[in-house]
């Protein structure tokens, strides 16, 4: 069986990260898997996958991942191998798109990694996103909420949907040695908080920061990654006089050293898919606390969910898990069993599955 991953481009982030660990895990199975990318820009991921891949990667572009020529480069491929798996926009339009100007095609997939749409919520996008939708064999949902909204806005044939939820390496986690908190120049004493994403509108790093400001000097907050909102929130940190208690690391190819140096692991969103940095969170034995929304919820019982945007309550947890030794070790705990429930051994096998349903 040959399979061939198609996203726009790898920079640090969940969707890129997902076809990284499955790419690398179905080549571990022996199924021939190339990736290709709208965008071949070098990220850090790009280079992972260059060093333990056996695939081939393949770059239409080097920054020009909305060039409209994509769809006509995308064709040849649509016939070559024996299944075509699509993630994220703007590669599941022009994959849609290839595809109607392809005799015979190959079955394609899609992964919906997300549990909302702006697109298929707009008056005018859900149109076009119900004609690229049609354009494909299965749609891969991470979790029922988001299987739902794919039905509810999209009119989605219900046997076109499946549900395979997200998985990641579990023991390279455990497995991981963490920083020492001195490596950053911090004290032994101090309480460190991370939280590890994008800064783009999904997440929300603003309720975080207001947390920080409402927790005791001691403790100090980690932010990892990138995005277009960076320096907004680098000026909101200055507005709360709270610059000599966070950190902006970047994208960071070290991460899971840096969350098990952590105290806390925090992800504040508005909306997930099935989140693997959530799943991560949970992986790297420290208390996991998250927004209770679509795509985090499934933490419950195990890590700790906080009110949308509600910085007390989250202040109040961090807090308390820090004042009781006994229950940030059960907490911990808790996340560490829940995690193993997502390990990639599950996901993949679920994939492979699917795979032989339409070959």
């Amino acid at each position: 069986m040959r399979v061939l991953q198609v996203i726009d481009s790898l920079p640090t982030g969940g969707g890129a990260r997902f076809v990284v660990n499955l790419a690398l895990a179905l080549s571990q199975k022996n199924i021939e898997t190339d990736v290709l990318l709208l965008d071949g820009a070098e990220t850090s991921f790009y280079k992972e996958l260059q060093t333990s891949f056996s695939g081939k990667i393949i770059s239409l572009t080097t920054g020009k991942r909305w060039d409209i020529r994509n769809i006509f480069r995308i064709v040849p491929y649509l016939k070559t191998y024996d299944i075509v798996h699509v993630h994220i926009f703007p590669a599941s339009y022009f994959v849609a798109l290839a595809n109607i100007f392809t005799r015979n095609a190959s079955p394609i997939i899609f992964t919906e990694h997300n549990s909302q749409n702006r697109r298929a919520v707009h008056f005018l996008f859900r149109y076009i996103e119900k004609l690229v939708y049609a354009q494909f064999k299965k749609i891969v949902c991470l979790t029922p909420a988001v299987q739902k909204f794919v039905t509810d806005h999209l009119d989605t044939d219900p046997s076109k949907l499946v549900v395979i939820e997200n998985g990641i390496d579990i023991q390279k986690i455990v497995a991981t040695k963490a920083y020492d908190k001195k490596d950053f120049g911090f004290g032994a004493s101090q309480k460190l908080i991370l939280m590890s994403a994008r800064f783009e509108t999904q997440k929300d790093h603003e309720t975080l920061i207001k947390a920080l400001a409402l927790l005791p000097e001691r403790f100090c907050l980690i932010f990892a990654g990138e995005g277009s909102l960076l320096n907004y929130y680098k000026k909101m940190v200055e507005n709360f006089q709270l610059t000599s208690r966070v950190t902006f690391l970047g994208n960071r190819t070290d991460i899971f050293k840096i969350m098990k140096m952590c105290d806390f692991n925090v992800l504040s969103s508005h909306f997930e898919g099935l989140s693997l940095s959530a799943i991560e969170g949970l992986a790297a034995g420290r208390p996991f606390i998250a927004s209770n929304v679509a795509g985090l919820d499934f933490i419950k019982d195990a890590g700790v969910l906080f009110r949308k945007g509600d910085e007390k309550e989250l202040a109040s947890i961090i807090k308390t898990l820090a004042e009781d030794d006994i229950l940030y070790k059960k907490t911990a705990e808790k996340c560490l069993e829940r995690a193993y429930e997502y390990d990639i051994k599950y996901m993949i096998d679920k994939y492979v599955a699917l795979y032989n349903d339409l070959t």
